[in-house]
């Protein structure tokens, strides 16, 4: 019994490496003006090679000085000080990074990280078409990788960006008037069920994390506030959309049921779908029915797991037994006869 309990902690300690590793050396490869996508290919390879050192000594002069080798790097590096200290440093600075040769002005590190993995190793908005002048709309475009993405994917798309967040959305201009991408128009607003004014939610450092109109999702109790003008989804879609992105931190379904007369103009959806048990007005099996019944054939993942459509509720189930109270899922919907 003992034995299985220090192999359990021997592999706890080794994952718990490889994602320390990864963050400290992508982190400070960034910040040092290196490359975004070198440093994440840089810190994979340095955390694998410094973690299978680990298993092998681990593994062959015992599990004791693992154990200890482990402790000794996270009480030199630990990440609520080295990596966290430096994600803060630059939390209120505007830095930017290289991606192959495209050039990203940004102001959180974490954010940047996440959404340049995301965006163009996973290349989680990949979409197919034989259109060599896509039509996509970006709703929740942040500081604009998406865009950036779909750009690089297709350079003569034509594309129609959404983002709430005045210091976010400066940045969004940057990146796009920096990289000198035409056809590209961008609107400082939220996309919601109404027209006119919103409020809008935040942390005190105006964070894109969690930042969202509806109030139950920002990420702190009593969030900071402000007004933001709103505009409705379906104003734009008068023709054929190849790629609806949204990304907007739980309006999800609202947004859904405002253009669910127009959407036998779309042939392909990605949904970031953010679920919180306080958000009521988000709710998946709405969002799953309203695709369903405009003829989409879906695919939904949780980060890298794939879930079966007829699992989703079964596994929504055992998550709140989990006492799990927001996870994200990715729901691709599209039209087979529009793919290629």
């Amino acid at each position: 019994m003992a034995k299985k309990v220090l192999n359990i902690l021997f592999f706890g300690l080794v994952l718990s490496s490889l994602i320390g590793f990864f963050w400290l050396v992508m982190a400070t490869w960034i910040l040092y003006g290196g490359h975004t996508e070198n440093g994440i290919l840089i810190s994979s390879v340095i955390s694998c090679s410094l973690v299978g050192f680990i298993i092998y000594f681990g593994h062959n002069k015992g599990e004791g000085l693992l154990i200890g080798l482990c402790s000794s790097l996270f009480n030199l590096f630990p990440m609520g000080t080295t990596v966290g200290k430096m994600i803060q440093d630059s939390a209120n600075e505007v830095r930017n990074s290289q991606l192959g040769k495209t050039k990203i002005f940004y102001i959180s590190l974490l954010e940047l990280i996440f959404l340049s993995f995301e965006i163009f190793i996973l290349k989680e908005y990949f979409f197919q078409t034989d259109k060599p002048k896509p039509y996509v709309l970006d709703v929740g475009a942040h500081i604009g990788l998406a865009t950036l993405y779909f750009k690089k994917l297709y350079p003569d798309a034509e594309i129609v960006a959404f983002e709430p967040n005045p210091k976010y959305f400066k940045l969004l201009q940057k990146n796009i008037r920096q990289n000198r991408l035409t056809d590209v128009q961008l609107h400082q607003a939220a996309v919601s069920q109404k027209e006119g004014e919103i409020t809008f939610y935040h942390t005190e450092n105006n964070s894109g994390w969690d930042a969202s109109v509806i109030e139950s999702m920002a990420p702190i109790p009593n969030p900071q506030s402000i007004t933001v003008q709103s505009v409705k989804l379906s104003h734009y879609i008068n023709r054929t959309v190849d790629l609806l992105k949204i990304d907007i931190e739980g309006a999800e379904t609202q947004v859904l049921e405002e253009i669910q007369p127009k959407l036998k103009y779309v042939n392909q959806i990605n949904i970031e779908y953010h679920h919180s048990d306080k958000n009521h007005a988000n709710q998946i099996a709405k969002t799953i029915n309203i695709l369903h019944n405009q003829a989409y054939t879906l695919k939904i993942r949780q980060m890298l797991l794939p879930i079966p459509v007829k699992m989703l509720m079964t596994y929504m189930q055992l998550l709140k037994m989990l006492n799990f109270k927001k996870h994200i899922f990715q729901i691709y919907a599209y039209r087979q006869d529009q793919i290629t």
